[in-house]
């Protein structure tokens, strides 16, 4: 989801809306007391967030086709991975995309679909199979952080020192070639299964 706000919206209001919910979250603890509550509440406030946000930057959605890849897991009738590159706010397909990445299921252009990780190999890493360029692969399975970030209630200081790591290991990758999470897939390599092989350069 955050790839995708931070085109629309810029660095600044997208760290900025999740650092504020994180703060919510810890003022009312206990509309996220239990796990059912807790992701009640979340859906329900990004559901709205969604809607706001196609609503009022309706205008430069345009900016993010071709740019922004979603990968959705859609049922047709079985599960396979659906990628999204084109946006717009008619009939809230926008909304609708974007809420697919973050959600349990959502209805996208008459599919039932929810976050593409499903459909996206065994470290939910969705790769382009067309072999035409390099793709740089952030695993966010190797970075140590728990699975339960995903969920209310936000952790701020969690958020922000998982933040600060990502930002060492880009300046090691991209400056020594090393990086705990990040590795380079080269052109040509295989990514069968959504999975880099035959080539892949770990650094």
């Amino acid at each position: 989801m955050m790839p995708y706000e931070f085109v629309l919206k810029g660095e600044k209001t997208t760290v900025a809306t999740h650092f504020s919910y994180g703060e919510l979250c810890g003022q009312y603890p206990d509309s996220f007391s239990s796990f059912l509550s807790a992701a009640y509440e979340q859906d329900h406030h990004w559901r709205l967030m969604a809607s706001w946000q196609t609503q009022h930057y309706g205008p430069q959605l345009p900016q993010l086709n071709d740019v922004v890849y979603v990968a959705l897991t859609c049922l047709t009738p079985l599960p396979s991975l659906e990628w999204v590159h084109n946006y717009t706010a008619a009939g809230d397909q926008a909304t609708q995309a974007f809420m697919g990445t973050g959600t349990y299921l959502e209805m996208y252009q008459g599919k039932l679909c929810s976050d593409g990780g499903a459909a996206s190999g065994p470290d939910m890493t969705p790769l382009f199979h067309d072999q035409l360029r390099p793709q740089i692969i952030i695993n966010l399975m190797k970075t140590g952080a728990r699975a339960g970030m995903v969920m209310a209630p936000v952790n701020t200081t969690e958020y922000f020192n998982l933040a600060l790591k990502g930002q060492d290991d880009a300046v090691a990758f991209l400056t020594q070639g090393t990086g705990e999470a990040m590795s380079l897939c080269p052109v040509g390599a295989s990514t069968k299964g959504n999975v880099c092989t035959a080539g892949e350069l770990v650094v």
